[in-house]
């Protein structure tokens, strides 16, 4: 039981490295990367509040309205054009801080 627990936060691990790499080098998927990164943080520590997954979280729940990727296809295209906006405002805002985070999260949780 132990072994898959630590097997399970080492795949978390690692996902989050490439989560954070396609974050530091594109905003595409930008909000799926964030909600999943929010999870994954959850994994690794049971809760990212005082971690480096801190800003996923708030990130997480401030843009909880917004559609996922899946969901995309079901919205109008009104209602895509704000979303979109929105996101790229919510980028602009905290592109530095998500950066670092994405750097710490290389740093501490890279096999390499």
């Amino acid at each position: 039981m132990l072994d898959r627990a630590v097997s399970e936060i080492a795949k978390a691990k690692e996902r989050a490295c490439e989560l954070a790499l396609a974050l530091i080098h594109s905003d595409e998927d930008y909000l799926d990367h964030v909600t999943e990164l929010c999870v994954l943080g959850n994994r690794i520590y049971s809760e990212v509040w005082t971690t480096e997954f801190h800003i996923f979280g708030v990130l997480s729940s401030d843009m909880d309205h917004l559609p996922l990727a899946h969901v995309r296809p079901r919205c109008s295209e009104a209602m895509l054009k704000r979303a979109d906006q929105e996101i790229v405002e919510i980028i602009a805002a905290n592109r530095s801080e998500i950066q670092s985070a994405c750097n710490e999260i290389l740093s501490k949780h890279s096999a390499t």
